[in-house]
């Protein structure tokens, strides 16, 4: 039972095997605070909270992603020929088999879901009128440079630009947009340009592409060094790393020679130094995975009900379902959580699981 119930069907069969990894999100999520304050002062506050982002000012801060429940995740992907179409993603959870696709994303978001325009990617001419020009003398300016002009605004006769560059920010620095990584795309500077155009614009359905893109792609791109055949980073043969690795054997042989004293740890103090494990540097593998994560970890705490009050504290009930948690917790180990015995009767029906 449990796991075998899969064994035909694992994407990566010997995912129990890999090495302790972490990811790194590309959501700048805490950055909200500093967006409302210039909004204010440059009045357009209540402008943004009509448009398509301004239901995330809501959100309980600080807002934690935790990357080991996305590592958990990608390594119980299923393959579901019968099932799995190109806008999903199935997962192995105890004896549950578990979706993730447009649907999910869409009610953990709550992102518009239109139709994406055709060419929408197409770069168009740039007036000697828009932020880009008066504001940058690069054409694709960093996302630093953008967040630090935004920052600086102060005044209601900015309060256009001030719009426009929140946007930026939050198609960029929020959502993780993989495009974004060092620069604003080109079509997107271009699209701003039009409020109303970029307010209409079916941003859920971009962001649950790239979103989706990435998660799949994740494990594949490390597949390797995730197994333990990859090759150790460069810096790890560096002098610094050696004093390290130095000064931790030294500390090792320290503790030996002192007499262990048994003292049962609270929750905090374990959750303390699980933490600090998956923080190792030097036991765990580190990559990176873009797109909107947050909805992603919603949908799994939504889905996994012991996950509820150890990742997550949910707050409320509603539509969209990210405004309903709040996941200012420590990280912990979250393998058990996924273990048969554990999932077996904890699996929520997705669907059926409506807020009235």
């Amino acid at each position: 039972m449990g796991a075998d119930r899969f064994k035909k069907q694992w994407r990566f069969p010997d995912h129990k095997s890999w090495v302790h990894a972490r990811i790194n999100s590309h959501n700048k999520k805490n950055f909200l605070q500093d967006l409302k304050l210039v909004l204010t002062r440059c009045g357009v506050l209540d402008r943004f909270k009509e448009g398509p982002f301004g239901q995330y000012l809501e959100m309980i801060q600080p807002i934690r992603v935790h990357g080991m429940l996305i590592y958990n995740l990608l390594k119980r992907q299923l393959i579901c020929p019968e099932e799995e179409k190109d806008d999903e993603m199935w997962f192995g959870l105890g004896e549950k088999k578990a979706r993730f696709g447009r649907e999910e994303f869409c009610l953990c978001s709550g992102l518009n879901m239109g139709t994406l325009p055709e060419g929408f990617q197409e770069k168009e001419e740039v007036s000697e009128e828009s932020i880009l020009t008066r504001y940058f003398v690069d054409e694709n300016p960093s996302i630093e440079l953008l967040e630090a002009t935004f920052n600086r605004l102060t005044e209601p006769s900015e309060g256009d630009d001030a719009l426009k560059m929140g946007y930026l920010l939050m198609v960029s620095q929020f959502f993780g947009m993989d495009e974004a990584r060092t620069a604003i795309p080109s079509w997107v500077l271009s699209l701003v340009e039009d409020i109303d155009a970029f307010e209409s614009f079916p941003w859920g359905s971009y962001i649950f592409d790239v979103t989706l893109c990435c998660l799949k792609n994740a494990a594949e791109k490390h597949i390797e060094k995730l197994r333990g055949n990859g090759e150790k980073k460069e810096e790890n043969e560096g002098p610094k790393n050696k004093k390290r690795k130095k000064k931790e054997e030294e500390n090792k042989e320290e503790k030996k020679k002192k007499p262990k004293k048994k003292k049962k740890k609270t929750d905090n103090q374990q959750a303390e130094l699980d933490n600090q494990q998956n923080n190792d540097d030097s036991k765990c593998f580190t990559f990176h995975v873009y797109g909107f994560l947050l909805a992603f970890q919603v949908w799994a705490v939504e889905r996994i009900c012991r996950l509820e009050g150890k990742l997550g504290v949910r707050k409320s009930t509603g539509f969209p379902r990210f405004k309903n948690w709040n996941f200012n917790t420590r990280v912990l180990k979250v393998e058990s959580f996924f273990s048969t015995t554990v999932c077996i009767l904890l699996i929520r029906v997705f669907y059926f699981y409506v807020y009235l």
